[in-house]
């Protein structure tokens, strides 16, 4: 290894290190230990290597430093991978108390997989170039089609996994397309060095090239924000895959692909001269709005509720959009901000959908009738996360919409603020339907619901996590200053 080698700070890939040794190991423990042994060993190794991680990402605050230029740490990334440990081990609460034969056969497998999944996550936090965001995409990419289609026996999740893959391989080729038009103009795969060669006034003739090549690009990234153009998988793939899985993919795959949207778009096209007339804003404003109005419109007249949060999802893509297409200097803590409070509603919800469908048989909106009755605490824990949903005051949602609402207003935005505005307000027809069949609705049954210990622990605390984002909103934000 030469000097120059040895010379770079090697330290900055810690966390992700770590947590790729231990998804190893745990796809090792597969032909290592007995069956018997498998499950007592893998979670705990599991949350240990989560745990071990989140240290070495917190003793890694304030820094500010690169490898060559292609992989960044700085305040951004750092808080972006404590998000992404944090809903990764949420997420393994739910995987814990996964019941499905194929799961459970394969259980080492997947924990393994999704860990690998988090590395390449982790890694689009830091991409710095081309050539490395789209290791890191396929990474994370490859490793959720396996996880998609991990539930062998179900029909539904292997036509999700097919779906998933086929939307995946549609989003790959426009990075390609969108990576050949930009590295061919520069000759240069960094962001930096493209940023800086593509504002040279000599690139002026080949401004539609350029413009194809951010297309191409961001468009490529929706596949993970769940957003237009690449949004249709993400109702089969919720509704078919294991609720663990739907829930890293509704939280870890989002926050990836918003993370290396903005890496991209803030530190390679917004940087270059005359952005308005080259319509970066402009799209990225297209695609938040196509997101907000497409996932409420159809949202309605949903009555799975796993697919009803699948349109929610994309809804909340286009909420995330906004900020950076006002491109304002407080846009990364807007997103980072509606980042900690969707991962928390998001996965709340999702740990009480799979505990009712559990005790139900069915994920039908009409299996919540009743809740009240049999669980309050459940019902008022649901209230409180469809009030953060909907962006009703109180909430850390309420303080998260205010503050991008804020934004595009500040940023000039002001008809992507009246569709945020009327979306917002769309969206309290069916999050308030659940709420109106847990309290207003009579259930076949007054039976006590039973929530188990991995959703119970994953919906408390995203109540609490929901009730406190709102009580420190101001700390929260400051500490986000001070990381940056």
């Amino acid at each position: 290894m030469s000097d120059a080698m040895l010379a770079l700070p090697w330290a900055l890939l810690g966390p992700e290190a770590i947590v790729l040794l231990t998804a190893l190991v745990l796809l090792a423990a597969a032909w290592v230990l007995p069956p018997a042994v498998q499950r007592r060993a893998l979670y705990p190794a599991a949350f240990a290597g989560l745990f071990v991680a989140a240290g070495v990402t917190l003793l890694l605050f304030p820094a500010k430093g690169d490898l060559a230029g292609v992989f960044i740490v700085d305040g951004f990334a750092l808080v972006v991978k404590l998000l992404l440990l944090a809903g990764t081990g949420l997420v393994l609460f739910l995987a814990a108390d996964e019941r499905d034969p194929a799961w459970r056969d394969g259980e080492s497998d997947a924990l393994g997989l999704m860990l690998i999944a988090l590395v390449g996550a982790m890694v689009m936090a830091s991409a710095a170039d081309v050539a490395l965001l789209f290791v890191a995409v396929e990474t994370l990419s490859i490793a959720s089609y396996a996880l998609v289609g991990l539930k062998k026996r179900s029909v539904a999740s292997l036509e999700a996994a097919l779906k998933y893959v086929l939307t995946g391989a549609a989003a790959t080729a426009f990075f390609a397309f969108g990576a050949a038009f930009l590295v061919g103009l520069t000759g240069a795969t960094d962001f930096a060095t493209l940023a800086e060669r593509l504002a040279d006034p000599r690139m002026a003739p080949y401004r539609p090239f350029v413009y194809l090549g951010f297309f191409a690009l961001f468009g490529a990234l929706t596949f993970k924000i769940s957003s237009p153009p690449f949004y249709l998988w993400t109702p089969d793939v919720y509704q078919g895959a294991a609720t663990a899985v739907t829930g890293f993919l509704a939280v870890v795959s989002k926050a990836a692909g918003l993370a290396a949207a903005v890496r991209l778009t803030a530190g390679v096209f917004y940087r270059l001269p005359g952005e308005e007339g080259f319509g970066v804003g402009a799209t990225v404003a297209l695609v938040a709005a196509l997101s907000m109005l497409i996932g409420n419109a159809v949202a309605l007249w949903q009555s799975d509720a796993k697919r009803l949060l699948a349109y929610s999802s994309i809804t909340h893509a286009g909420y995330l959009l906004v900020p950076l297409a006002a491109a304002t200097p407080m846009a990364v803590e807007q997103i980072l901000y509606y980042l900690v409070a969707y991962l928390f509603m998001t996965l709340g919800a999702f740990a009480l959908v799979e505990a009712v469908a559990r005790d139900r048989g069915t994920y039908d909106v009409r299996a919540f009738a009743g809740l009240y009755h049999r669980s309050p605490g459940a019902a008022v824990g649901l209230f409180i996360l469809m009030l953060s949903f909907a962006g009703i005051p109180l909430t850390a949602g309420f303080f998260g919409k205010w503050y991008i609402l804020l934004g595009a207003l500040g940023g000039g935005r002001l008809g992507l603020a009246a569709i945020f505005i009327v979306a917002t307000v769309i969206s309290y027809a069916y999050y308030f339907s659940l709420v109106w069949q847990a309290f207003m609705r009579p259930g076949p049954t007054e039976r006590p619901l039973r929530l188990a210990a991995g959703p119970a622990i994953v919906f408390y605390v995203g109540v609490f996590g929901t009730l406190a984002g709102a009580l420190f909103f101001g700390p929260l934000l400051g500490a986000m200053r001070l990381a940056f």
